[in-house]
């Protein structure tokens, strides 16, 4: 998968307090598993699990020993950690504050106890004398979903292939990851999405075949004529698959595209020949000889080539931008054309006139 994308699990349970850590302890296993397949990339978990914390809890005796109040140490605390604004700068558009903090602070409480508290009676206190300062582990945030508690990883593989990584990551997670009771996965992302995708490209290019088919029958009323036309699709495979493989690629959704498009083009350019040939037995009363098949194929490939020309003009530039962030869809698809491009036209002009010498017979062409 490129860089931009994603694949992610989803790791829910129910949102009792006594489970809380089972999210977080299923996430880093399933998050120490995806790092050791080839290709994950980046691996995370976007839910932080408990985190320290600084506890502060004031002394209100001590405060008022030494003439504090809890807004003067919160006050503190805030300036210390986030910053307060001492002044703003004007400019000719716009205004830009000046916020003052107090470096060196951390989460140490000694670092936190040092820091220094002025009284009303100007008395200087250290806050560690009027307040406990603790860590503990706490959770900044709880996420939820339908009800339910989710811990979400995320993972971006740097391949191109994201429906095998999904694949392979769910098999590693499933052989090396145990879930306790209550816990289940549901798996989304990038490669979900393209596998969705695929799916519903393959029903609309099966119910469109069908029609196409139909449409060619009730054209040319011969079924010699509609299987010359079925047998030209085969050949955009071929240098559509020589084109992926010798780029390094897989059949990705733009590929799949690709494949789709190829076919019409085929088709269009057998269609092109078939009509011609008709025309030169039925018009021109040329006999049907193998002669006749090859002129209709000479008088029919300056248009063929043309085609076929502009197209990969048009697409050689998104071709050699294969590998670059942004395209994944489209480079994939472009070589595919480009590559069945060249296999398809080859076949159209080469394969198909001896082909339909043999079975376009002057019967078959007037329908007799």
């Amino acid at each position: 998968m490129p860089p931009s994308a994603t694949c992610s699990t989803t790791i829910r349970t129910s949102s009792s307090r006594s489970i809380l850590d089972a999210d977080d302890r299923v996430g880093a296993q399933i998050v120490e598993v995806l790092q050791h397949l080839a290709g994950s990339g980046n691996v995370r978990l976007t839910v932080p699990p408990r985190e320290v914390e600084l506890h502060v809890e004031l002394e209100p005796e001590q405060l008022g020993a030494n003439g504090l109040q809890a807004a003067d140490v919160l006050g503190t605390l805030n300036a210390a950690y986030h910053g307060t604004v001492a002044a703003e700068l004007k400019q000719a558009d716009r205004s830009v504050p000046v916020a003052v903090r107090i470096a060196g602070t951390g989460a140490d409480p000694e670092a936190v106890g040092a820091l220094l508290l002025r009284g009303r009676d100007g008395a200087v206190t250290r806050l560690s004398a009027v307040a406990k300062i603790t860590t503990e582990l706490a959770r900044s945030l709880v996420d939820h979903e339908d009800g339910l508690r989710r811990q979400i990883v995320v993972a971006s593989p740097t391949g191109a292939d994201q429906v095998g990584f999904a694949r392979a990551a769910r098999k590693a997670v499933a052989e090396k990851v145990s879930l306790p009771a209550g816990v289940y996965l549901r798996y989304g992302g990038a490669a979900e999405a393209q596998a969705a995708a695929a799916r519903e490209l393959l029903m609309h290019s099966a119910a469109a075949f069908v029609l196409i088919v139909l449409l060619l029958a009730l054209a040319f009323g011969s079924s010699r004529h509609v299987l010359l036309v079925l047998l030209a699709l085969p050949s955009t495979l071929i240098g559509g698959v020589v084109a992926v493989a010798v780029t390094g690629g897989t059949l990705t959704l733009g590929a799949m595209v690709g494949f789709v498009a190829l076919f019409g083009m085929a088709a269009r350019n057998t269609i092109l020949l078939i009509s011609h040939y008709d025309h030169l037995v039925a018009e021109e009363h040329e006999p049907w000889t193998l002669a006749t098949s090859m002129r209709g194929a000479e008088e029919r490939l300056t248009p063929v080539l043309l085609t076929a020309l502009l197209t990969a003009l048009a697409l050689l530039p998104v071709a050699l931008q294969l590998h670059q962030p942004g395209h994944e869809i489209e480079g994939p698809m472009a070589v595919v054309i480009l590559g069945g491009l060249v296999s398809s036209t080859l076949v159209s002009l080469l394969l198909i006139p001896p082909l339909a010498a043999r079975w376009l017979r002057p019967s078959a062409a007037t329908g007799t």
